[in-house]
């Protein structure tokens, strides 16, 4: 639960922490909230691992305005998947460059960088920020919004500013400072018009943190004629000293800095107290704050006391930007660090800022950086008791196809050839770096430093079970989790694993490629301030977590009949068949079909999306699958003339966060791999027939007509399994199908979810049902009303909800005149 106590931590919170990070040499202490029983897995790393991905000028994202927004979320999804294989934990996202904004806001314009033209919406419409915590959350990536407090344009800007900037709506609160326009820090108008800005995206989006830059007073601009310039706030100091103020003009714009910093913190955490605060200061207070250390004065220059702000804890985690190589005695990066170290007397997170853009050919003439630069930097964060992480600026310096701009047509073919190719000799050496970081320094998964003085009380451990690797996860009562820990023990050691909370399936080691069974499982829970619950062992069992056959011994489970396990990922989610016309509704998602065609290229549905004011029309091909708005849409099958269901087209819809990454990322519906199994509560039972050509005869083999109806499902209709949760034969033997606690499959528009589905082997319209089938069919139809407390008038047929004679005449007979209704009450009033 989150503490009351947030506004200042208590000293001792992470005094008595235990070490985390045991596995490198050198590394830092972190917190856990909760020891490891004595034969439990090791602890997990702590580190805080994160990069900002830059929206001013396009420098990451988008790599240009106007991108077509198919393109902007395609970027991004790359970028985050990037993050993913570096094992990084956090993204800081820029989506308010200039007094912009690159989400829905109702205070400020649409970014020119977005869209090219400020003030313009994307088209067709989408909101970035809702699409990228999504897609962050998805890949268990924290997701912080970065803000530039008082940056109204900057000289990257091309176009026309729109009519509700700030500049054009409120001009006497904005300045030309140079090449820049600046708000006046000295405005109480735009100090709260700032934190308005930040609060409103607290309140609209979940968000993990909101993070500032050192951008608050401009750096010095010169003029024509060399002089360094003032910034003009002349008349708001005058006001100051009109209503009675005596600071001298510097204190005075230090203060205005301190007010919003602070005034920003709390205001965020009476918002969302979980949501952290972070401020990135250039790596320089002061020069001269003792004999090793030169550099910028930020305190003087742009009037910066972030000393001040962490001292006073009005902030979270401080980023000092420390872009200089060890080597650089004047402001050389492990004594900045340890100056930054301790100034940190609240225990406040502490992340060194590096940027690994420097390693390159050339910076200065003095040559560029060599990759280990970088990784030496990470070593030396780590082996600082109270440096907690680190941050990368930025995005494009990590990717593997780099982010260099274009190069000027205008140019000779000569001079272009040569700029590529130091491009790619650039590219070459950032690979490097990439590399080893994922092979080496970031081998293992880390969480973020858990900040105990936001919340110090761990959320409850998951509930879990396991066949053999395949994990099945449940969310316990209480604070909701946001992350999952899974830790298993293999011949060759333990193996971590984070994922996302929202995921209920997991093969215990699959991060790490590896095959077969651990010996050992646990699981723990972590919440949105890192806290993390007690490790719980996973109890293995040969058919996992099977309640459903406590009154029916003799039913044959799935394992026994087909050795391959039930795939697919569990999803908050819905699914249906649906003709032109139809809609289906899930959450606050309406899907119409509103067409479907067909050419040499294959079969094609045209959807109608409308999500409250957003709406889109998309023509989707068959097999594909998209992200909207924060749903993730798969068109598994468009069934044209002649084929079973002719004219439906089959639909699965899920929310992204709920989705394991790459299903969340894909961009195909895909087999079984990306197929969704849907949690449902049971509230109808519902009997069926597999509908077969030909009857079932004693002589035929029931496992053999199962294994032949999977496989045409998985050819004909994308299933993954046989659609129907229990299956009976001549002899009345009954077969698990699909696990009962995910909603089955049909080839009719019927909704199958709350469905408890009873199908017999055979065909019911050409054969008669043995005694024994009519028996097996009663005791299951009693143990589903008993089990789920569901009516008797609730118990039906296939055709009692769709056009068909499905379960065949001579099953529906049993249900019409009340037989099946008559054996469940016996059974029931003799337990």
């Amino acid at each position: 639960m989150l503490a009351d106590r947030w506004i200042r931590p208590s000293a001792l919170a992470r005094a008595g922490a235990l070490v985390l990070i045991t596995l490198h040499a050198g590394c830092a202490p972190g917190p856990v909230e909760t020891a490891a029983p004595a034969d439990g897995p090791p602890p997990v790393e702590r580190e805080f691992r994160g990069v900002w991905i830059a929206a001013v000028a396009n420098m990451d994202w988008p790599s240009r305005a106007g991108l077509p927004p198919d393109s902007q979320r395609a970027e991004l999804i790359r970028m985050f998947d990037r993050a993913g294989e570096l094992r990084l934990n956090a993204v800081i996202l820029h989506i308010r460059p200039a007094a912009d904004a690159l989400y829905a806001s109702s205070l400020e314009p649409w970014s020119e960088y977005l869209t090219g033209r400020q003030g313009r919406a994307p088209e067709p419409f989408y909101d970035p920020l809702e699409f990228a915590v999504e897609q962050a959350h998805a890949r268990g990536l924290e997701l912080h919004a970065w803000f530039n407090p008082y940056r109204a344009r900057h000289p990257s800007a091309r176009g026309e500013l729109a009519p509700t900037h700030i500049s054009r709506a409120s001009p006497e609160l904005v300045k030309t400072y140079g090449s820049y326009l600046w708000m006046d820090p000295g405005e109480d108008a735009v100090r709260q018009r700032s934190i308005d800005v930040v609060v409103d995206v607290v309140r609209r989006y979940d968000v993990d943190g909101v993070h500032i830059d050192d951008y608050f007073y401009p750096y010095r601009e010169r003029g024509p004629d060399g002089r360094e310039l003032d910034f003009p706030d002349s008349a708001s100091y005058a006001k100051y000293r009109a209503a009675g103020g005596s600071l001298g003009r510097g204190d005075w714009r230090r203060a205005n800095v301190d007010r919003y910093v602070q005034e920003m913190y709390d205001a965020v955490k009476r918002e969302k107290p979980w949501v952290k605060v972070g401020v990135s200061p250039i790596g320089t207070w002061r020069p001269n704050v003792e004999p090793q250390l030169g550099g910028f004065d930020a305190f003087e220059q742009i009037y910066a006391d972030s000393r001040k702000w962490l001292v006073e804890g009005s902030l979270d985690y401080l980023v000092p930007q420390l872009y200089w190589p060890i080597a650089r005695t004047d402001v050389s990066f492990p004594v900045l660090l340890d100056w930054w170290v301790r100034q940190n007397p609240l225990n406040r997170g502490m992340y060194a800022g590096l940027i690994p853009g420097n390693v390159n050919l050339d910076i200065g003439g003095r040559g560029g950086w060599d990759p280990d630069e970088i990784i030496g930097q990470i070593y030396i964060t780590r082996g600082r008791p109270g440096a907690d992480g680190h941050v990368h600026f930025r995005m494009g310096s990590l990717m593997p196809d780099g982010a260099f701009g274009a190069i000027a047509d205008t140019l000779p073919r000569q001079r272009v050839d040569s700029i590529r190719a130091a491009q790619r000799r650039v590219q070459a050496r950032r690979d490097s770096m990439t590399a080893k970081l994922m092979r080496e320094t970031y081998a293992r998964p880390a969480l973020t430093p858990a900040m105990t003085w936001l919340d110090d009380d761990p959320p409850s451990s998951p509930t879990a079970s396991r066949r053999g690797a395949r994990l099945a996860l449940e969310p316990a009562g209480g604070e909701p989790a946001f992350l999952w820990v899974i830790q298993s023990r293999w011949p060759e050691g333990w193996r971590t694993e984070i994922v996302p909370a929202g995921a209920r399936e997991w093969v215990a080691g699959s991060s790490y490629d590896m095959n077969g069974t651990p010996q050992d499982v646990w699981v723990s829970a972590v919440d949105r301030v890192g806290n993390q619950s007690r490790p719980r062992r996973v109890q293995s069992s040969a058919v996992a977590d099977a309640p459903q056959h406590e009154l029916l011994p003799g039913v044959i489970p799935h394992v026994r009949w087909e050795s391959q396990p039930a795939l697919g990922h569990a999803a908050d989610a819905n699914r249906r068949n649906l003709h032109a016309g139809d809609v289906l509704s899930f959450r606050d998602l309406v899907v119409s079909v509103m067409r479907t065609s067909a050419d040499s290229a294959g079969d094609a549905v045209t959807l109608r999306l409308t999500r409250g004011s957003a709406v889109e029309e998309r023509t989707v091909r068959e097999g594909a699958a998209f992200n909207w708005q924060g749903y993730h849409v798969a068109v598994v099958a468009v069934y044209g003339p002649g084929e079973l269901g002719a004219g439906l087209t089959a639909l699965e819809v899920a929310t992204v966060t709920s989705l394991p990454a790459h299903v969340a990322a894909s961009t195909t519906a895909g087999g079984a791999d990306l197929r969704l199994r849907i949690p449902h509560r049971i509230t109808h039972v519902t009997l069926h027939h597999t509908g077969s050509a030909e009857p079932l005869r004693p002589s035929d083999d029931p496992v053999a007509k199962l294994r032949g109806l999977q496989s045409w499902g998985a050819s004909d209709r994308n299933w993954w399994d046989v659609p129907y949760h229990f299956l009976i034969d001549l002899d009345g033997r009954v077969y698990e199908g699909r696990d009962w606690r995910y909603m089955g499959e049909t080839n009719t528009t019927y909704d199958p979810a709350g469905h408890f589905l009873i199908s017999v082997i055979g065909n019911y319209e050409r054969q008669e049902a043995t005694p024994a089938q009519v028996r097996a069919i009663a005791d299951l139809m009693a143990w589903a009303v008993d089990r789920f407390d569901v009516p008797l008038d609730r118990i039906g047929g296939h055709y009692d909800y769709a056009g068909t004679t499905c379960p065949g005449e001579h099953l529906r007979k049993y249900l019409e005149d009340g037989t099946f209704r008559r054996l469940v009450r016996e059974r029931l009033s003799d337990r």
